[in-house]
């Protein structure tokens, strides 16, 4: 049961993430690279934090500078995983980490929350899948209920968002546009109603002239 809480919150914090990012990059008008780069400097220090009152920080740095791998019954002169080599997967590991969530923070800017959301969905289950085809693991009742039930999402999924994409089309398409004859028109009445309230203006200037002549004379 704690396992299933844990999973609903994090599946609720996710989505709660992707559609703040929306938001934040389009109200503010940020690139993602910018967004992400902000979001992982935060989480950055929220983690080292953590893993520093743990315990964990040291006993990682420690694993860093050693050479072997994490066993602690393995052999203590193991050179299979040297320092430099451990750090070197590290920062590969890190700058792909960054270039994929590059990538889905541009796809939540330009295509919306929605799109990201199958997009990653899509994403996990072809990871699954591959597991499945490459480690002969085991296919249970279990698999096949989530692979019909994630086929289901991702069908809903895309026909709402075409339906809503086709909603827009509709409500842009019924906005009256100005041809070229009602800017004509408009452009051509502008001018005749000046030249008649200039010469009007013109009429009473010299009316009012002949009138004060006469009273003169």
């Amino acid at each position: 049961p704690l396992g299933i809480l844990m999973l609903l919150v994090s599946l609720l914090c996710d989505g709660a993430v992707t559609n703040m990012s929306e938001t934040i990059m389009t109200r503010h008008n940020i690139s993602q690279d910018e967004f992400i780069f902000n979001l992982y400097s935060i989480a950055f220090l929220a983690i080292a934090a953590a893993a520093f009152l743990k315990n964990d920080l040291q006993e990682g740095l420690l694993f860093l500078n050693t050479s072997g791998t994490y066993n602690p019954g393995a052999i203590e002169d193991d050179t299979s995983w040297p320092s430099w080599l451990k750090i070197l997967t590290l920062l590969l590991f890190s700058a792909t980490g960054f270039l994929g969530s590059s990538c889905s923070a541009a796809i939540t800017k330009h295509f919306g929350a929605l799109t990201m959301s199958i997009t990653s969905t899509a994403r996990k289950a072809t990871t699954l899948f591959i597991s499945f085809a490459l480690f002969n693991n085991i296919c249970t009742f279990e698999h096949i209920f989530g692979v019909v039930l994630f086929i289901i999402s991702l069908v809903a999924k895309s026909f709402r968002a075409s339906k809503n994409g086709h909603y827009l089309k509709k409500q842009v398409s019924r906005k009256p546009k100005k041809n070229s004859l009602d800017l004509l028109e408009v452009t051509t009445k502008r001018p005749s109603l000046d030249y008649l309230s200039s010469s009007q203006n013109f009429t009473r200037r010299t009316m009012h002239a002949t009138n004060v002549s006469t009273d003169i004379v």
